[in-house]
């Protein structure tokens, strides 16, 4: 298919169509799409990701491969103009805070994925690590959920527990739990060390006593918080909270507190590592040692002498359920994703002949041109209008004047045709959920300057 650009890696135009794929309407904590970078050598990574179909291509080393550069630009025209349903992912990192996310409007049905953090390693022993969990929940438009994403827990002679992450509407009704690591165990006492992995369970794992292999502080049965071992009756390692309990202690390392009650990690004792935010339990290395449990739907519980504290569990109240147990190293992660299918249809008037236009297509100046008018989407409504140009009337587009708007644009600079030529300008119409519209009628506009 005819494409305006040239047939061969020219870096002033991939350059500029990474500028034009960034104007997409990217929600605040997306990722961006496309990167690149050392603008004087043409070295050019590029990641093209699709949320819909959770496709990734890798495009690297760019520079010395002009052949497959205009392939490449063929294909982002395709993949950002086609009529596919694009969904809008939200990902939510680690930032030590309760946070919330507001349903867009006209949306009923999100993918939520949560990620809960590794526990703390002890020494060279690493912590276990955290649950992934994936469900199809239902929503409401404007319906505002609250998110905690949790951290992984502080590494000490005897490491801390890790955070769980949390989704839950605003009365903090579990949704999505995925439970943190337990923290790592000391030396070579590794009897039961598996039980400091997150669990998929309702019920999260117990902790560890290292030297006799024994069981030790009690998993907590969500939504309430692990407990400790009760052997000497002194310092082990705290249990992770749970979504509305706290871990509970018995010296200086402080239980984890729920998802309700804040989700701070309890301080370690000695040198034991502290929990990760998240509910995450305080390990200690002052006593009895032991690492602290996970957070989660239930908090893991503590370990003691040198053993592991156990693996907080997790919840998926959604369907198409994915769980899995041991999938995160390092701090947490949520990601909400729309689930959209409609297009908006194709708008009923296109581009108005503009202000400044000094008849028979042309303009020495810029221009401003409303916007149309007559599209529509039932299931998830209308947002805005968007902009394009190209250098010829194929349809496909070149360059995104504008960023999604109710009102009329003025073209100007860079987006106005050189002297002597013309350029195809059109709408796209864009529902609540991001998904685009056909092209509408357009029209051409030369510039005579």
């Amino acid at each position: 298919k005819k494409t305006p650009y040239p047939p061969r890696c020219n870096k002033f135009y991939l350059k500029h169509f990474a500028v034009y794929y960034k104007q997409l309407p990217l929600k605040k904590n997306y990722t961006s799409v496309i990167r690149y970078f050392n603008s004087a050598t043409s070295a050019l990574p590029v990641v093209v990701k699709t949320y819909n179909t959770g496709a990734i291509m890798l495009f690297k080393k760019i520079n010395g491969m002009k052949k497959y550069c205009l392939y490449l630009l063929i294909l982002l025209v395709g993949l950002f103009n086609s009529n596919n349903a694009f969904s809008q992912t939200t990902t939510i990192v680690y930032s030590g805070a309760i946070t919330s996310y507001t349903v867009p409007a006209g949306v009923t049905s999100v993918i939520i994925e949560c990620w809960g953090a590794q526990g703390g390693a002890s020494g060279a022993n690493a912590g276990g690590l955290g649950v992934y969990i994936k469900g199809t929940f239902t929503v409401t438009s404007g319906q505002v959920l609250r998110v905690l994403v949790g951290g992984a827990g502080t590494a000490g002679t005897q490491g801390g527990g890790g955070g769980g992450s949390f989704v839950t509407t605003s009365a903090n009704a579990a949704m999505c739990i995925a439970g943190g690591g337990g923290g790592g165990y000391y030396s070579t006492s590794s009897s039961g060390s598996g039980q400091s992995a997150g669990t998929t369970s309702t019920t999260a794992q117990n902790g560890m006593s290292g030297n006799s292999g024994a069981q030790c502080g009690t998993g907590g049965a969500g939504p309430n918080g692990g407990g400790i071992c009760a052997t000497n009756g002194v310092n082990t390692g705290a249990g992770g909270g749970g979504l509305t309990g706290n871990g509970a202690q018995n010296g200086g390392a402080v239980g984890g507190k729920s998802f309700t009650n804040g989700g701070a990690g309890g301080a370690g004792a000695g040198s034991g590592g502290a929990g990760g935010f998240g509910g995450g339990g305080g390990a200690d290395w002052l006593s009895w040692t032991g690492g602290g449990g996970g957070g989660g739907y239930g908090g893991g519980g503590g370990g003691n002498y040198y053993g592991v504290g156990g693996g907080g569990s997790s919840y998926n109240g959604g369907s198409a359920q994915t769980n899995t147990a041991g999938a995160r190293s390092g701090n947490g992660q949520v990601a909400i994703t729309t689930v959209c299918s409609s297009t908006p249809s194709t708008p009923t008037t296109g581009f108005s002949a503009p202000a400044g236009w000094l008849g028979d297509h042309y303009v020495n100046t810029s221009f401003t041109t409303n916007v149309p008018s007559g599209s529509t989407d039932a299931a998830n409504g209308i947002a805005g209008y968007r902009l394009c140009c190209s250098t010829d009337n194929a349809g496909g587009c070149a360059t995104w004047v504008s960023g999604i708007t109710t009102s009329a644009v003025t073209v100007s600079g860079a987006n106005l045709p050189s002297n002597g030529t013309f350029r195809y300008y059109y709408w796209y119409a864009v529902n609540n959920c991001g998904n685009y519209s056909a092209a509408s009628a357009g029209d051409y506009i030369r510039m005579d300057a």
